[in-house]
């Protein structure tokens, strides 16, 4: 027969992954212990829960301690400024001797701290209580139920049902999770690599990709000729680079970064934000900068800010994931950018704000909002008329 803490224990992981949306971290091989993830970051950052009859106090500190080691180590090796952890204890009697000393306060290591709540069967209702303060949620439907059900009427063939129960959804909530980056195929990351790289070998054959004139004759941008009416100019410099170096590292950029955001958004998608972002980029540079340009930059920025949605759309997802690599390179990026002299910066800007409002109109696939669509193609509007305004109104 199943014992009564056992089903406590899965009845509790179960209302918390289906019910109150907490994503399953990790399930130990023996089903003894697993890790859980809020939905919404609160207090903790991860909650730990453990079913171990415990006899004595010791084996209490022996296993905090392995865990603020195990739990240190991770917030290091994840670049996490600091962790919380809850830990709960599932057991069926408290420990035979002096324990309460033990977790009566958070204990920390580095900048983890780890706070305790101790379940057994005799104050099962305290508890659950504690546990509901310190996640902000309310077991008030399973304390109804326990009082009720008679786990002795339970085998364990009913139990491991549940066990498969948040099992099942919690791979199912991973796999959803994976599509999120697997929905397209890279296409129109490589044609804009062969078009960067044929109009690079066209530039060298005319006089070189560093040669002025030749960049002029081509395309890039030169606010005098804009002025004059050559709003193709807008465009062109997206597919133009001054010298090899220039074009290996923006080809690399586009090659990773490309991949993944057409991957995420779909190839037509890709292609507007693309598109759009180094149009504004270009347009940001006409306005701020007076110096001739071209490069992919703008519209590579641009993938980066259209990744910035999915911080919206799924915080826990993309800080889990994508979002402190990406924060981080744009941050250097954009430092970067401001300290070294010939650096387009402003097109640099441009092109992360066009990616951010190009996503924000087309929308991440099987996630749209219509609030958030609209506010892109307003953002669009005000940004695109702005520039305008500014550049023949106000900075003529």
């Amino acid at each position: 027969m199943v014992i009564y803490q056992d089903y406590l224990f899965w009845r509790l992981i179960e209302n918390l992954v289906i019910q109150k949306h907490f994503r399953l971290v990790n399930l130990s091989s023996d089903h003894h212990e697993v890790w859980l993830e809020p939905a919404n970051r609160k207090d903790f950052q991860l909650i730990r829960l453990k079913r171990f009859d415990i006899d004595w106090s010791n084996w209490i500190a022996q296993d905090l301690d392995a865990s603020l080691s195990t739990f240190e180590s991770i917030r290091k090796q994840s670049y996490k400024p600091s962790l919380n952890i809850l830990n709960v204890y599932i057991s069926t009697y408290e420990p035979v001797d002096e324990w309460r000393h033990i977790v009566q306060r958070p204990l920390t290591k580095g900048r983890t701290a780890l706070k305790t709540i101790f379940i057994d069967k005799e104050h099962k209702t305290e508890g659950i209580v504690s546990l509901e303060e310190a996640l902000s949620v309310s077991f008030a439907t399973l304390l109804n139920h326990l009082e009720f059900y008679h786990v002795d009427q339970m085998d364990y063939e009913q139990l491991n049902r549940i066990k498969h129960t948040v099992v099942t959804f919690a791979n199912q909530q991973i796999r959803q999770e994976r599509e999120i980056f697997e929905r397209g195929k890279p296409f129109f990351t490589y044609i804009f690599l062969g078009v960067q790289m044929f109009m690079f070998l066209v530039l060298e054959l005319f006089g070189g990709s560093t040669n002025t004139n030749t960049l002029i004759f081509f395309g890039a941008k030169v606010n005098e000729l804009i002025y004059q009416g050559e709003w193709w100019r807008l465009i062109t410099p997206i597919f133009l680079h001054i010298g090899f170096l220039h074009l290996l590292m923006n080809s690399f950029a586009l090659y990773y970064i490309g991949t993944t955001v057409e991957k995420m958004y779909g190839s037509w998608r890709f292609l507007f934000i693309y598109l759009f972002a180094g149009i504004i980029g270009s347009f940001l540079s006409f306005v701020f900068s007076p110096a001739i340009s071209a490069g992919a930059s703008g519209s590579i920025f641009g993938l980066f800010g259209s990744l910035l949605l999915l911080g919206i759309m799924k915080p826990n997802l993309f800080f889990r994931t994508i979002g402190p690599n990406i924060l981080i390179v744009i941050a250097i990026n954009l430092a970067l950018g401001f300290t070294i002299p010939n650096v387009d910066n402003a097109g640099h800007i441009g092109g992360l704000m066009g990616g951010f409002i190009a996503a924000l109109i087309v929308q991440l696939p099987k996630m749209s909002r219509l609030f958030l669509r609209l506010v892109g193609v307003i953002l669009s509007i005000g940004l695109v008329y702005g520039l305008f305004y500014y550049s023949f109104y106000l900075g003529s």
